[in-house]
């Protein structure tokens, strides 16, 4: 197929299926499971992922590299937040060994807030060290006025 040919087989598949192409790009994501809840709220199979992706990010391992590592599929963990689906205590207990903590801890302790003030001193520690940067070699008055140009 020449590439005219195929631009215009786009247009007409474009045409004819315009109104599903357009609703697909309305469509709003899901929110994560358990954003909107307290973490005193939600279910024990949230409390994992929330906790499982927590301590994976705070030790830079993407989830869908711990769900292969437990020899599960990409998604796992997130399909079984969102659904009522119980998830095996050998899976569980493999998620545990692979993050170093127990299972007690992954269901119980809040590590998502940890993850979150981590995340905020790190914020703070880059405006500090970009404040220090600004500051060398010059007066109060221009280390202010550069800072305020910068917000």
């Amino acid at each position: 197929m020449d590439k005219q040919k195929r631009n215009e087989y786009m247009r007409e598949y474009y045409q004819s299926h315009k109104k599903q192409i357009q609703a697909q790009r309305k469509r709003v994501k899901q929110p994560e499971p358990g954003v909107e809840k307290d973490f005193e709220q939600m279910n024990d199979r949230e409390k994992l992922y929330f906790n499982a992706k927590a301590i994976a990010k705070m030790n830079g391992i993407r989830i869908d590299n711990l769900e292969h590592s437990c020899g599960m599929s990409n998604g796992y963990l997130s399909r079984v937040a969102k659904s009522g689906k119980g998830l095996d205590i050998i899976k569980i207990h493999m998620i545990a060994d692979f993050l170093g903590v127990t299972i007690d801890d992954l269901i119980t302790k809040n590590y998502w807030e940890e993850y979150k003030s981590r995340i905020a001193e790190m914020e703070i520690t880059e405006a500090v060290r970009k404040a220090k940067k600004a500051m060398r070699g010059c007066d109060v008055l221009e280390v202010v006025n550069r800072l305020l140009e910068e917000q």
